[in-house]
């Protein structure tokens, strides 16, 4: 394999592990506590258009930890796959 196709791979594999690692740190924080997830700053949540005065309390509340549910079982399961397939 030439040397070319190793760096790129290695810098691939790196991306991704940073990606992964970003999503699993949103989707914890996100069950943990929606507060804390909706300070967090821009660059580091992908808060998208939701907003705290809507999911900060009550049933807005259960479902930010819903969503980092639903967001930690599929990083786990991408990461199985991912895995599995060496």
């Amino acid at each position: 394999m030439a040397l070319h196709t190793l760096t790129t791979r290695l810098i691939g594999w790196i991306l991704v592990a940073a990606v992964v690692c970003v999503c699993v740190f949103n989707a914890v924080v996100m069950i943990i506590s929606p507060k804390t997830w909706f300070s967090l700053p821009d660059w580091i949540s992908a808060k998208g258009t939701l907003r705290p005065e809507r999911y900060e309390r009550g049933t807005g509340t259960l479902q930010i930890r819903l969503l980092g549910a639903v967001a930690l079982a599929f990083m786990f399961y991408l990461i199985y796959s991912a895995v599995k397939s060496l």
